[in-house]
Formats: C-alpha cells, structure tokens, sequence
C-alpha cells in the first residue's frame, strides 16, 4: 500500500514529522502574536517579554548544532520522541506556572530543548527511513509546510485565545502528545556502536558560541518595536550586544585552539569531530547559506509586510489574505517541483528562486509608495512565495549532497540550525532596520519638516528611543505622553515614514537577493 508514492511506513515517518513541524512553528509565531497578552499576564515590561520570543531560537538553535552527534548512539526514533516529550511537557506546564522567570527557566526551557531535539530527528528520519526516490518530495512537504503553519496559525489562535493566551499552549501540547502516540508506530533502528566519544568541551564551546551570537542579535532589535528601551541609552543598548558578540568570536578562537590542540595531541581518534573536515566546503557552506538567507527572507520580509498590513489602515482580514497568498504558492510549487522537476539542477534552482525573489522584492518596493492598494502587497507577496517555492524545493537534499552519505545524520542538525539562525538574523535585522529608517524620517518630516525645529533640539532621548515603526495611534499617544505638540499632518507622516522605511527594506532585500545568486549556483547537484 503507498500514498503519493510512500510505502505506509514512510507515510506514517512524513505524518509524525510535519506534526511535529507544526507543533514547534507554530510555537515560535504564537509567542510573538500573544506577546502583548503574555507580558500582561506576567506583568512584565517590553524587554523582558523580548526574552519570551527570543527564547525558543536562543536555545534550540545552539543545541540543534550537536544534536546530530546523537544518532551515533541512540535510536532515532528515541531521540524524536524524547523530544516531542519535552516539547509536550514545556507546553502543557504553561498553563501552571504564573511567575515569570519559572515560565522562562520550565516552560521555555523544556520547549527549546525539545525543539532542538525533535527537528534535528525529524531531518534524519527523513534522510535514513526514506527511500532515496521519496526524499526529495518527504524534504519540500516538510520543509515548506511552515508556510502553511504560518498560514493557519494565526487563524487557529483568533478562535483559541479569544479568552485565555494559555489555551494556546495547551492546544500546541496535545498536538506534540498526538505526534509523540503516533510516533510509537515507528520502527526502531539500532544505530551502529561506536567506540568514539563526544568532545563536551567542543560541545560546549560551539554551544556557547552560537547562542552568545543569537542572544547578541536578538538583543539588538531593542533598538526598534519589540523594546523601546524607555529607561536605557543607546550605548546601553548597543554595548550589552556587542560584548556578546566579542565573546562569541573569542571563544571560536578557543575552539579551534582546542581542536589543533587534539590534532597534535593525536587525540582526534578518540572523539567524534563534532565539525568534520569534509563538512568544510563551498557546497556545503553555499548550501547551508542558501537555507539559512530562504529563512531570513521568510522570517524578515514576511514579518515585515505583515506588520505593515497590521498597523496601518487596513482590515485585520487583509493580514491572513496575505499571508496565504504567500504560503500556498511556496508549499505547492516546492512540492511540485520535488515530485515532477527532478531532472531540474538544485543550482538552476536557487538561481531561479533568487532571481524571482529579486524582481518581486524591488517591484513590491516601487509600489508600495505610489498606492494605497492590497493588490500589489497581495501579488508581491504571491510571487515572493513562488520564490521561496524554487529554493525550498531541494535545499535540504543539498545539504546533504554536499557531504559524505556517511555524515547525512550529523548533517541534520546544521540544517535545521541555519534554518533558525537565519529566522532570527531576519527579524533582527528587519526590526531594527524599519525602525531606525522609521525614526529618521519622522524626525525629519514631522519635527523640521512641520517647523517644529526648537522641539526637534529638544526631544528627550527617551522620545527618540521609542520612536519605531508604529501605528497612528500608538505615535499620537506617545507624543502626547511626553507634552509634544501632534501636528494635525501627524497620521500621513507617519503612513510615509512607514512607507518609505518598508520600500527601503525590500530594496535592500531585492539586492541581497541578487548577491546571493553566485552561492545559490554553487551548490552541489549530485551526491557525493
């Protein structure tokens, strides 16, 4: 018996692995979307709700790095259903814990481990119990079904949380508990014994590495709306991030002093190189680029448009219509091109992919100005999903070609890394960018430009940190909060500023798009 081609085991591997999928995505976008409710109920300000959404990338995405050192010694399947375990019991402990920093150090916790555990499985699944003719399909329906996630998740939490933001999490439990019974249907596959070890201070070091990093990046939107930074300075705000990142970079020097170390110490036998030599090379590097600039587009751009619609002048309506004009292209052009395009090169591919991603962004730029029209945010959107369709199609099965078959499994947990770093950097670098090109051009058009130059002088520091990519409402509140005059012109300065902050980042986009078309053309076609 199959479906689409799947024997009924590999069905039953694709069913478990996209419900955990939807189970940890839809985690990460119902804590940015409950945010506001989330701090309310804590009672906490904007930067420690900040450490809410940050939390699940900041502690998955360092530990999704090793994760796939652990198929050398456990089952699989184990280490998805521990995970998935985790992942329940993060959920379900929401709805008991009413203090804050309990809620980060349980609930979020157990989530982020479980998170990093669980995906790094799924990959692995997908690349040791699926036939290699089914791959290419299993990896774009479970890759591109976070589009979908994204899609009916919002939709879910309006009819949810219409009175408690804990329904949320207690809904997302039982969807972890289903996948974890159905999981028990799998079958268990002993990997092979070896005589090797972890490195835990490598572990340690690359762990510490890239979560400094990630808790640097997300420190820096601070700068923008997801914390005003009411009570700090900017060189506060800049220096704690900065001294992350100088410590992230000393201890990769660390790292590598460590693994020369070894070398010379001929120790490298006796341990599992926790980044192999044949992982070092410009199609594994371009590949997990690839995947990692596909997520910083999906998280950056799509956050970006979506907040646009939602704090501008448009119907709550017009958010979901644009986030599903998004995600149905992405998912049906990635599953089409897996399962009738495979004589299509991964290269040609990305090429396409990036080349799409360049016109839509730079047209959706040029016209976000000149009309206050959906339609064009609706086909942008619409062809940017088309876009990401092309890449998402065999960005994973390229990771993988890049590598010895050997090394697919460890492999895994890179894959799914770069996947949420590259979620992070993108909602990092579009928060803070919208914001501060946001700020210039009030300054600009609403305090000089509106004569009003002697409150310009004077606008307290206070003012000009909270100042970010806001709604009319918000601008006018906050204005009146620190006795500055409202010019009557206030809310069509602020639609521009808006405006013009968004063109500019699509612009930019548009041109990453292009540079990134060289590195999407290396990446490597066959497997090695």
């Amino acid at each position: 018996m199959s479906v689409m081609g799947f024997t009924k085991a590999e069905a039953k591997i694709l069913l478990c692995v996209c419900l955990a999928q939807f189970a940890v995505s839809a985690d990460n976008i119902t804590t940015a979307l409950l945010i506001k409710d989330i701090m309310m109920s804590f009672q906490v300000s904007i930067a420690q709700g900040q450490i809410v959404t940050s939390s699940y990338s900041v502690i998955s995405a360092p530990l999704m790095i090793v994760t796939g050192l652990l198929g050398y010694f456990f089952c699989w399947k184990k280490i998805f259903q521990f995970g998935l375990f985790l992942c329940t019991a993060g959920e379900f402990s929401a709805l008991f814990i009413h203090d804050f920093y309990p809620f980060i150090g349980i609930s979020r916790l157990a989530f982020g481990i479980g998170a990093a555990l669980t995906l790094a499985s799924s990959v692995a699944l997908l690349t040791t119990r699926i036939q290699v003719k089914n791959r290419m399909i299993a990896f774009s329906i479970w890759g591109a079904s976070v589009a979908i996630i994204s899609m009916i998740s919002p939709m879910l939490l309006a009819l949810i949380t219409s009175t408690d933001w804990r329904r949320s999490f207690l809904f997302l439990g039982f969807i972890s508990l289903t996948a974890l019974i159905l999981s028990r249907n799998l079958k268990n596959i002993t990997p092979d014994r070896t005589e090797k070890k972890i490195d835990l201070v490598a572990v340690s070091l690359i762990v510490s590495i890239v979560g400094l990093f990630l808790v640097s990046v997300s420190l820096a939107p601070s700068l923008g709306f997801l914390s005003t930074a009411e009570n700090h300075s900017v060189l506060d705000n800049l220096t704690i991030p900065t001294m992350m990142l100088i410590t992230a970079i000393i201890l990769s020097f660390v790292f590598f002093a460590h693994d020369r170390m070894k070398s010379k110490l001929n120790r490298n036998d006796l341990y599992i190189t926790i980044i192999p030599k044949s992982f070092v090379n410009k199609e594994m590097i371009a590949g997990l680029y690839i995947l990692l600039f596909l997520y910083l587009i999906y998280g950056g751009v799509l956050f970006s448009i979506v907040s646009y619609i939602s704090l501008g002048t448009y119907d709550i309506f017009d958010s979901s219509i644009a986030i599903t004009v998004f995600a149905l292209p992405m998912f049906f052009v990635s599953v089409l091109i897996a399962s009738k395009g495979k004589d299509l090169t991964i290269s040609s591919l990305n090429t396409i992919g990036l080349l799409i991603l360049t016109v839509s962004l730079a047209m959706l730029a040029w016209s976000i100005t000149r009309t206050e029209s959906i339609m064009p945010i609706y086909l942008g959107m619409t062809s940017i999903g088309i876009g990401c369709g092309f890449i998402a199609s065999k960005s994973n099965i390229a990771v993988n070609n890049s590598v010895d078959a050997s090394l697919s499994e460890q492999s895994s947990g890179l894959q799914v890394s770069a996947r949420n770093i590259g979620y992070v950097i993108g909602i990092a670098l579009f928060t803070s960018g919208l914001t501060l090109m946001t700020k210039g051009q009030l300054l600009d058009s609403a305090f000089i430009g509106s004569g009003l130059s002697d409150v310009a002088a004077n606008v307290k520091s206070e003012f000009y940190l909270a100042l970010s990519f806001m709604s009319n409402n918000s601008l006018h509140q906050m204005m009146t909060d620190f006795n500055i005059p409202v010019p009557t012109n206030i809310d069509t300065l602020n639609n521009n500023a808006r405006s013009m902050a968004l063109q500019n980042a699509l612009y930019i986009s548009s041109i990453m798009c292009l540079l990134s078309i060289k590195a999407g053309r290396m990446v490597e076609n066959k497997p090695k």
